[in-house]
């Protein structure tokens, strides 16, 4: 049986935000989660990250300031965070 990769959306203020089948999903709840005048990392940039990484972690807000931030968890479907 093969492992599922999932992605696991985590926000400072409200801890988890959801679990994702992919990153494009991720990424567009995480950047919702930091508001629309956050300055966010590009998604070409995020994928980038992940790529060859299993339990890898990705903050996807560009500037650590007043605003919200959340980061990007990629994981295996049966494994803990």
């Amino acid at each position: 049986m093969s492992n599922k990769m999932v992605y696991v959306v985590t926000g400072s203020e409200d801890g988890l935000l959801g679990v994702f089948g992919n990153i494009k999903a991720a990424y567009g709840v995480a950047k919702k989660f930091c508001g629309e005048d956050a300055p966010v990392k590009p998604y070409s940039w995020v994928c980038k990250q992940f790529r060859g990484f299993v339990n890898c972690s990705v903050d996807v807000q560009d500037y650590m300031g007043t605003y919200a931030t959340a980061y990007i968890q990629n994981c295996y479907f049966n494994e803990e965070v």
